[in-house]
């Protein structure tokens, strides 16, 4: 960055020095328009700034100009005058129709040839209409707009020629033909940078007394971006005057700014927790927001200056002052519309995008002692660099300047250095002050030898054996470069030894011939002393089923020397061992006298003891009891253990309304729609009833008593 800072103060120093010279006059010569012969702009930019001056201006009150430039690319944004004919309103300018460059007063036919432009006229005269402007320089701004992209390298060319010009005594001024200038697009010079998409910004560094600063918000290789959201946080010693789109880039109505808000207590949630989320501390710091949609489609995709930031300095500010400012966003607020992915209605799907939140800051320059003298405090030699060094009367820092080294004196003796393989012989310069070498140049009488494929070395890599060939390198004789590289090495012989393999159960005995090295069998013979083979000895059965009384069972019969299995056999089907089993009779059936198997236990035949009759006595099992509820009775069954038969059944009751119900209603009858009446409402009956009857008893007894008294 400081590197490319450097590039643009030193391109603003040359244009200084050189602008004097480009409107200087000169006695009887015609008037000229100035024109840069070439403007550069970021391939990214959608637009670009151009001037046009005078030179050897005479004296003139009232100047008609037309600017050309090519249809199909640019179309003009807005002018301003310049620093001549300067005064409010002192510029009118209207875009005229070509027709096909139609304007025969003004251009020749041949001035264009195919090429069809649009020209757009402009009045430009002299604050005082009754007197002359003689001033040479700019009097006119131009802002292009450009049409679609223009890659790296591209060239758009514009134009001016004299209409009409005028003194302030009427009279006309001849101006010296048309001026043409061009302006061609410059790879952006932060698109390599970054491989992927990012928001990026730059430090702003101006000079102690500068009143302003501007930073610009960059996009590169913006995916397709329609909308965003962007917070901003910077030094309270700062403010944000102005916020502005630029190169096109959205330029919608919905471009705006939030009104400027000191972060605490006063700053908007949102903010808060956007910068919260990204452990940035808002202490100090004022906020804004940027609020974005992409007015075009070609601009959700446009690279560049997003917005160009204007900050108020303060009046205080000290040499090296800085004041930070961060950019922040969430996951939500870069919005891309996903055109290959569409939703339910048809619309391209939302993705959400989260590059690198940036930083930068804004701050004084420097000093770069312009008063400084510096004395040597360290002389330089031809091996070291000295040094200069003095105190900076404006900062009072003491600064340093390297003094360059000192070149060295060659001597009358050389070095002759022998001829290599691949290098001639080389003859090298001396300093006689340091001894160093200085120079080195190749010997004319001594060149490069060439390999030595005669006196060659080898170098094994793999040596050869008797399973497998072995690889070696063929060296130069002279250097160690390897002039063939892993050529084979024949394998070599076996190393014959034999040994005599015993017979076994199912070969004869063998002579083999075999490699002592590498194992390898050579040949193999029958060994005449055993050439039959031993034959298997059989061991006892191992049985692998077993036999029943239904089916026959296996077994294997294997070798006790070599384990190999011999046979398989049949093991025959076992008989049936028949039985008399009695059954007791139970409570419903009669005895019984089974004739069965006791291995399989398939039954032969079933007889009814006539001796042992049913029992018809029953076994009561466990009770099988349903709990009572508060209104319906439960009950207890017991059933016989044998066979299932109910012996007995009882009513439990029920339990009745639970005391802790009270001053509830109780739920109506399913049946009646009324308070059930059961069983349990006849002891209230009876109560009643005995109570009446005790009572009838008594006053009979009475009047009885009273009869008899009588």
């Amino acid at each position: 960055m400081k590197k490319l800072f450097s590039i643009v103060l030193m391109a603003a120093l040359l244009v200084a020095c050189i602008t004097p010279a480009l409107y200087s006059s000169a006695a009887d010569v015609a008037p000229s328009f100035v024109v840069a012969e070439n403007t550069d702009f970021d391939e990214n930019a959608g637009t670009v700034d151009v001037t046009f001056g005078i030179a050897n201006n005479p004296g003139i009150s009232e100047l008609k100009v037309l600017v050309y430039y090519l249809e199909s690319e640019l179309s003009i944004a807005k002018f301003s005058n310049g620093t001549v004919f300067d005064a409010a309103d002192n510029v009118q300018g209207a875009t005229l129709k070509s027709d096909n460059r139609n304007m025969k007063p003004y251009f020749s036919a041949e001035e264009f040839g195919d090429v069809v432009y649009n020209v757009t006229e402009f009045d430009v005269y002299a604050p005082t209409m009754d007197a002359d402007e003689t001033e040479n320089g700019t009097f006119l701004n131009l802002t292009f707009n450009f049409a679609g992209a223009h890659p790296a390298g591209a060239e758009f060319t514009y134009g001016i020629k004299v209409m009409s010009a005028t003194n302030a005594e009427g009279d006309p001024i001849d101006f010296a033909g048309k001026q043409e200038g061009k302006v061609t697009a410059t790879p952006d010079p932060y698109k390599d940078v970054y491989d992927n998409f990012t928001v990026f910004t730059t430090d702003g560094t101006v000079d102690v007394d500068a009143k302003e600063v501007t930073v610009d918000l960059r996009l590169v290789n913006n995916p397709g971006i329609n909308a965003l959201r962007i917070f901003i946080a910077y030094d309270e010693a700062l403010q944000l005057t102005t916020l502005q789109p630029v190169d096109g880039i959205f330029t919608g109505s919905e471009f705006e700014v939030s009104e400027d808000k000191h972060a605490d207590p006063s700053a908007s949630a949102s903010a808060k927790n956007a910068f919260a989320h990204k452990n940035i501390s808002l202490d100090g710091k004022a906020c804004a927001i940027i609020l974005a949609t992409a007015d075009k489609e070609e601009n959700r995709t446009a690279g560049g200056v997003l917005a160009r930031l204007t900050f108020a300095l303060p009046e205080d500010m000290k040499q090296g002052d800085s004041f930070p400012i961060d950019f922040c966003w969430t996951g939500t607020d870069i919005v891309q519309l996903d055109m290959d992915n569409m939703d339910e209605y048809g619309k391209p799907v939302l993705k959400f995008l989260e590059p690198d939140n940036p930083t930068c800051a804004v701050g004084t320059k420097v000093c770069e002692h312009p008063n400084v003298v510096l004395t040597e405090t360290t002389a330089p030699s031809c091996t070291a660099t000295g040094v200069k060094s003095g105190e900076c009367p404006d900062c009072g820092q003491t600064v340093e300047e390297v003094i360059p080294m000192l070149p060295h004196t060659p001597s009358a003796d050389t070095k002759v250095t022998p001829p290599t393989c691949t290098e001639a012989g080389k003859i090298t310069t001396v300093c006689e002050v340091c001894g160093n070498d200085i120079e080195t140049v190749d010997d004319p009488d001594n060149a490069a030898l060439g390999h030595d494929e005669v006196n060659v070395r080898e170098n094994i890599t793999k040596p050869a054996t008797c399973a497998e060939a072995g690889l070696k390198d063929i060296i130069c004789g002279r250097c160690d470069v390897v002039l063939q590289k892993d050529v084979e090495i024949t394998k070599l012989p076996h190393t014959e030894a034999t040994r005599v393999v015993d017979p076994t159960c199912t070969e004869g005995g063998k002579i083999v011939t075999y490699c002592s090295v590498c194992n390898e069998i050579i040949n193999e013979e029958v060994d005449p002393d055993h050439a039959d083979a031993l034959g298997h000895t059989a061991g006892a059965p191992v049985v692998t089923k077993p036999a029943t009384c239904k089916e026959e069972g296996s077994q294997d019969i294997y070798c006790t020397v070599c384990e190999e299995k011999i046979a398989t056999e049949t093991i025959e089907m076992l008989e049936h061992d028949v039985v008399t089993v009695v059954v007791d009779p139970t409570c419903v059936d009669a005895g019984k006298i089974v004739t069965k198997c006791s291995l399989c236990g398939d039954i032969f035949s079933e007889e009814e003891d006539v001796d042992h009759p049913a029992t018809g006595v029953h076994t009561p099992g466990e009770p099988e009891i349903v709990e009572p509820t508060a209104t319906e009775e439960g009950t207890k069954t017991i059933k016989c253990s044998v066979c299932g038969e109910v012996l007995s059944t009882e009513k439990i009751p029920a339990k009745g309304v639970d005391s802790s119900d009270a001053g509830t209603t109780k739920a109506p009858d399913k049946n009646t729609g009324k308070n059930p009446v059961t069983g349990d409402n006849m002891v209230y009956v009876i109560v009643i009833a005995a109570v009446a009857v005790i009572g009838c008893s008594a006053v009979v007894v009475i009047r009885k008593k009273k009869a008899s008294e009588r």
